[in-house]
């Protein structure tokens, strides 16, 4: 039985270029998820930060009245 070389070289260069697609596209998705959690960690620090100041001033609505 006769191998191909030129068709399994093609094939291994083929296969090698989905894998760098496939690393690549990878490498942007780690990006944009790590830019996301970066800024939902912001929005979670301000709403925090937000609830306290809301029952702060809750509490002192309850002394005034």
């Amino acid at each position: 039985m006769m191998v191909d070389t030129k068709s399994s070289i093609s094939s291994v260069s083929s296969f090698e270029s989905i894998d760098e697609s496939y690393e690549s596209k990878f490498y942007q998705l780690l990006d944009v998820y790590n830019e996301f959690h970066k800024e939902t960690t912001k929005f979670q620090y301000l709403n925090n930060r937000h609830k306290g100041e809301n029952r702060w001033l809750e509490n002192r609505l309850k002394q005034l009245e």
